[in-house]
């Protein structure tokens, strides 16, 4: 069964509007990025063992639930909007639901963020 744990020791007030909460994704999600190579963009597939899942109502089109890529202290990686994101509602578990996750409750203990890399 697919997974995402809700990383609660990441602080993301402040730096999105409405509600962002970082997951710890098992298996990592994979996905296409397009990155410029000098004349034309080329498909490149990544995967991310982490997202941020934000939940907000914008002027223009009302209720949106997305996906982004993270790293694990809560940086995005990209601003691509990742399979499971959606309008029309805020919830993430209905994204990461669309995008072939259940979400489970925080483990006791579970210490991603700790550390180095991104």
């Amino acid at each position: 069964m697919k997974k995402a744990t809700r990383v609660d020791n990441i602080e993301l007030r402040g730096k999105f509007t409405g509600q962002a909460r970082l997951y710890l994704l098992s298996p990592p999600m994979t996905y296409t990025s397009y990155e410029w190579a000098g004349d034309t963009y080329d498909e490149v597939e990544k995967s991310t063992e982490y997202v941020i899942v934000s939940a907000t109502n914008t002027v223009s089109s009302g209720p949106e639930t997305y996906i982004f890529p993270a790293g694990k202290k809560g940086n995005i990686t990209s601003w691509r909007e990742l399979e499971g994101s959606f309008k029309g509602g805020l919830n993430h578990k209905e994204a990461l639901k669309r995008a072939g996750y259940e979400v489970q409750e925080r483990e006791a203990g579970h210490g991603a963020g700790t550390g180095g890399g991104s």
